[in-house]
């Protein structure tokens, strides 16, 4: 292949990885219980991003809290970490960050959580054997 070729067919293969990380809109609905007891639902509009290296590492990370004498323990469900790295504003930027847990990870949130992964993995091409895969010692 000559570089004229190369470079033809790099320029192809950007215009393809561009589309393929444009993010895909969904509208989501949060249940926010105020101090009296009484649920608000939040409806948002968002987008789904497919991961990229870096979200894929956020999203173990976010989930264990590793300490040098201890095994790794689990700080959220996966349902949450993927939350936090897959569902992005119209400008690409995270709408929630670690702080968000205890909120994504309720009772009353899980279910929605359960539906943003499943699009965020399908985004992101990921299947069940790179989900289950062991992390490396």
């Amino acid at each position: 292949m000559d570089i004229k070729a190369f470079r033809k067919a790099v320029t192809k293969g950007k215009g393809q990885i561009a589309l393929n990380r444009k993010n895909v809109p969904l509208d989501v609905e949060f249940t926010l219980t105020d101090a009296t007891g009484k649920d608000n639902i939040l409806s948002i509009s968002a987008f789904i991003r497919k991961m990229n290296g870096r979200d894929y590492e956020d999203f173990h990370a976010i989930q264990f809290d590793a300490s040098e004498n201890e095994d790794d323990k689990k700080v959220c469900s996966s349902y949450a970490a993927a939350t936090i790295v897959g569902l992005v504003d119209a400008e690409g930027e995270r709408i929630f960050t670690e702080d968000d847990i205890d909120f994504l990870d309720s009772s009353e949130n899980i279910k929605t959580c359960m539906m943003i992964t499943a699009e965020v993995f399908k985004k992101s091409e990921i299947t069940e054997d790179i989900r289950s895969a062991k992390k490396p010692k």
